[in-house]
């Protein structure tokens, strides 16, 4: 199905002192007027992970409990760096199923009434938009294991440099390979880039057996129900990746001009853990989110409004200069952009309000032309 009610619909808008200048007839969302528009696009690299607990981070344990990080299991320093640096959401909301959740990141829709379970048909039905489909003239490259319908190629990705089947899992082996297209892309400047990439703390394959041996013998191990070294050298391995990607970041002279969102879509392992009457309740669970733009996110903030996964997509689009506007309701995109929570954390001038947004805004969001009807 075409979403679109006219490529030409959609337009690029940009600030120069401060003036928007949109070219045709599209007229302005108000909740996509507070931040000014770069004239150099920034670059954007969203890390997503299974099977992981929102107190499974060491800054949210801190924040959440109180407790001293010297005294919790699992090790997390540059996650934590990440946080502090970034804007942290205490109440982001995920399906507490791994694929219909993927999905809804990469789609910006609610699959299947967010309860559909693992292996339903009707949430592995591609459809809608997908992020790299939105990000028309970024370069779109998709690491780890593939949790959505299709494949990366079918949803718009390109497979530049990378595995064609795009399925590594092991943390180390995913940074190496995020570490080498970054410096790739310090080659072609003169395109912005998105890059993708997914860690699977479910395989029990991918565990480094120094890791394993450190954890075994800490003496924190059984901090609040941490007992299971296998997950905390997983967790270990994920934080060593996100460090090695925000290292060649900084190296190739991104950092400032790359924004990084990290999200977790929790899978059925940590669903289980949870409190069964949440579950039978039909609630989402709390994963960590974490988003940092340097100049745009306030470093070290925290917010406690609700949001969703689904808001990943059109926050994206915003970041990237995108005005979404024109897309019917066909697409099914539920999310609302968290861009105002960049500097109003608190939400004090009601800069995100779902209820406004998903009723008056998002049933209409604007969408680029797929890449390949390009």
């Amino acid at each position: 199905m075409n979403h679109y009610k006219n490529k030409n619909m959609v337009k690029r808008a940009s600030t120069i002192c401060g003036a928007l200048l949109i070219s045709g007839s599209i007229a302005l969302l108000s909740s996509c007027s507070t931040i000014p528009r770069a004239v150099e696009r920034p670059n954007i690299v969203l890390i997503s992970v299974d099977h992981l607990d929102i107190l499974d981070l060491q800054e949210y344990a801190h924040h959440i409990t109180g407790e001293k990080k010297r005294k919790m299991y699992n090790e997390t320093p540059n996650l934590d760096r990440l946080s502090a640096e970034g804007l942290s959401f205490e109440q982001a909301r995920s399906c507490s199923h791994q694929l219909p959740a993927a999905e809804s990141v990469l789609t910006g829709r609610i699959i299947a009434g967010r309860r559909a379970a693992e292996g339903d048909t009707a949430a592995k039905k591609a459809g809608g938009v997908t992020l790299a489909e939105v990000l028309v003239d970024y370069d779109c490259a998709f690491i780890g294991q593939w949790l959505a319908p299709g494949t990366p190629a079918s949803a718009g990705f390109d497979q530049k440099g990378l595995p064609a089947d795009g399925q590594s899992r092991c943390s180390e082996e995913l940074a190496e390979q995020a570490g080498r297209y970054i410096e790739g892309r310090s080659r072609v400047r003169q395109q912005p880039f998105f890059l993708y990439v997914h860690h699977s703390l479910g395989d029990s394959a991918a565990v480094d057996a120094r890791a394993l041996a450190h954890f075994k013998n800490k003496r924190t191990k059984g901090w609040r129900g941490q007992s299971d070294p296998q997950h905390a050298a997983l967790v270990k391995g994920l934080d060593n990746s996100v460090g090695h990607i925000l290292h060649k970041l900084w190296r190739n002279g991104f950092e400032k001009k790359t924004v990084v969102i990290f999200m977790s879509v929790p899978g059925a392992a940590v669903a289980a853990e949870r409190d069964l009457r949440e579950q039978l309740a039909g609630c989402d669970l709390r994963v960590p989110l974490i988003i940092r733009w340097n100049q745009y996110t306030r470093a070290g903030s925290w917010c406690s409004v609700a949001v969703d996964q689904a808001d990943i997509l059109p926050t994206m689009m915003y970041c990237a200069g995108y005005f979404p506007e024109s897309l019917d309701d066909a697409a099914g995109v539920a999310g609302c952009s968290l861009s105002g929570l960049f500097w109003d954390p608190k939400n004090k001038d009601a800069s995100y309000d779902r209820d406004q947004q998903c009723k008056g805004q998002v049933g209409v969001l604007a969408r680029p032309a797929v890449k390949s009807r390009l």
